[in-house]
């Protein structure tokens, strides 16, 4: 089971808001099937996929019993894929 914070609920609104169409459904599929996982503080994870040629959607979440999402961002791929090239 994927649960949302109250602050990925509104970074998502925020994404919309600002021309990202980003839905629940979309986040856990990135969970799911990421172009790459990297390990982050507080032992929680974050999950990459590409949404055009220069941006990226990164997830952070904690996999505990259920999957919780922290937050969702759009990101520079350069910042991170080339670590994962």
């Amino acid at each position: 089971m994927v649960r949302f914070t109250e602050h990925a609920f509104m970074k998502i609104l925020l994404l919309k808001n600002n021309g990202f169409d980003i839905s629940q459904v979309f986040v856990e599929k990135v969970i799911q099937n990421p172009e790459f996982i990297t390990n982050e503080k507080f032992g929680r994870k974050a999950a990459y996929l590409s949404i055009d040629e220069k941006l990226a959607i990164r997830i952070i979440y904690e996999n505990s019993e259920d999957i919780i999402v922290v937050t969702v961002m759009i990101v520079r791929k350069i910042r991170y894929e080339k670590d994962h090239i």
